[in-house]
């Protein structure tokens, strides 16, 4: 305050981000944003505990109530602002701390890049205006909860699912529960694999803010594409929700491109017996019916399968859908009933 005038108020709205996945978090790097958040908060704290304040606001962040990729540091700096805010409320001290959602060209998220602000709106915050922005510090201000959110959070039926923190995917009531997007019924081997590759292109190219798959080549590393940590993390989590498998934490690196990634999903998917089912159908469709029946290879392996009857009846094509469904044994009865027709 200047010389005899009384101190109104005080806003602490400094911050350092201090970003990275948790595995990758140190002291240090919890000790940047701890100290730029709370160690300053705390001495205005001390130093104005006798004053007669009309307003002591907090500058937090929604980071210490939703979680955000990469951001665990931040997040606890946050929370320890939200704490203080209410020890001194408890207090019947004058405290506000706001947790604010991203602005508009300004703040903490002014240097987001496409994936960045793409991470953001698919976790179902959008940048706030100027204008919101100030228009909710001054509702801050009249608010008597020692805690209040000032954010543009998006209507809960368009969250990305895969991406939104938990405490807004609740927010969804009698929303259907939520079902892996893909499907590959009826397609066959190459139907599979384009699928899942088409997949995997246009879900890297919606992480890294391009508008189509096709700014993903195929052979190109996720590195040199431009992934890093946090979204290499985004990327899994949408592909194991598209998919509804769980995919380890280090898929990525462990594919690195979107070639190698989608071979590893089409594996996933068809699992061991699907795998093995799928290489019988393909032997048969291109081994000659009646150069197995000449190496006597056929009956030898019909009589592995047992009688079972479940095979289409002689001289009945099955449809495309039909064979498709048949297991390998029925697919060598119903190829014995066709060669010993001719």
């Amino acid at each position: 305050a200047l010389a005899g005038q009384r101190l109104r108020g005080v806003v602490h709205a400094a911050g350092a981000l201090a970003d990275g996945v948790l595995a990758g978090l140190s002291p240090e790097r919890l000790a940047v944003a701890r100290h730029a958040k709370v160690t300053g908060a705390e001495v205005l704290d001390e130093l104005t505990r006798s004053a007669d304040l009309a307003f002591f606001l907090l500058f937090s962040s929604v980071s210490g109530l939703l979680g955000g990729a990469g951001q665990a540091a931040y997040a606890c700096a946050n929370s320890a602002l939200d704490a203080l805010a209410e020890r001194r409320a408890a207090l019947g001290l004058p405290a506000t701390s706001v947790a604010w959602g991203p602005w508009a060209g300004a703040g903490m998220t002014e240097a987001l890049d496409a994936p960045g602000l793409a991470r953001l709106a698919s976790a179902g915050l959008a940048p706030l205006a100027l204008t919101a922005g100030l228009a909710l510090f001054d509702a801050a201000l009249a608010c008597a909860d020692p805690v209040v959110v000032a954010a543009d959070l998006r209507p809960a039926a368009d969250l990305d699912q895969a991406s939104a923190p938990d405490l807004l995917r609740g927010l969804a009531r009698g929303r259907p529960e939520h079902k892996p997007a893909l499907d590959l019924t009826g397609l066959d081997a190459r139907g599979r694999e384009r699928a899942v590759a088409d997949l995997v292109r246009t879900t890297a190219a919606r992480v890294l803010g391009h508008p189509a798959g096709s700014a993903v080549p195929a052979r190109v590393s996720f590195h040199d594409l431009g992934f890093d940590s946090l979204t290499s993390v985004e990327l899994r989590n949408r592909l194991s929700a598209a998919t509804g498998i769980d995919l380890d934490a280090g898929v990525i690196f462990d594919h690195p491109t979107s070639a190698l990634l989608a071979a590893h999903l089409l594996a996933g998917l068809a699992g061991p017996a699907g795998t093995e089912d799928a290489r019988v159908r393909d032997l048969l469709a291109s081994l000659p019916l009646d150069r197995l029946r000449q190496a006597g290879l056929l009956e030898p392996l019909l009589a592995l399968t047992g009688a079972r009857d479940t095979a289409p009846a002689r001289g009945t094509p099955p449809a495309a859908e039909e064979l498709d469904a048949l297991s390998g044994e029925d697919l060598l009865r119903w190829a014995a009933n066709a060669v010993g027709e001719r």
